[in-house]
């Protein structure tokens, strides 16, 4: 999970009140199994739907979410510095 998120990620899930989740969250949550249980079904879609320069759109479609990420290029590769998310 550390791999694939910047340092200053923001995820939220959508709805009246936008929950936040930051990468170190998310880091946590994964390290003690958090979703594990949702994941059954581990199945994505995954679309890139632009690309320019250094940025780029990506939807995901999985099992019990749907998710618009925002990446961009680093050093390091490719991080999701965005996330907006509902379940299916």
């Amino acid at each position: 999970m550390a791999r694939a998120l910047h340092p200053d990620l923001a995820k939220r899930k959508a709805g009246e009140t936008l929950g936040l989740l930051t990468a170190q969250r998310m880091i946590e949550l994964t390290a003690s199994g958090e979703g594990r249980a949702d994941g059954a079904d581990r199945t994505l879609e995954v679309d890139v739907v632009d690309v320019h320069e250094d940025i780029a759109s990506v939807v995901v479609r999985a099992a019990v979410y749907h998710e618009y990420l925002h990446l961009v290029r680093t050093r390091d590769g490719w991080k999701i510095a965005n996330a907006l998310w509902v379940l299916r």
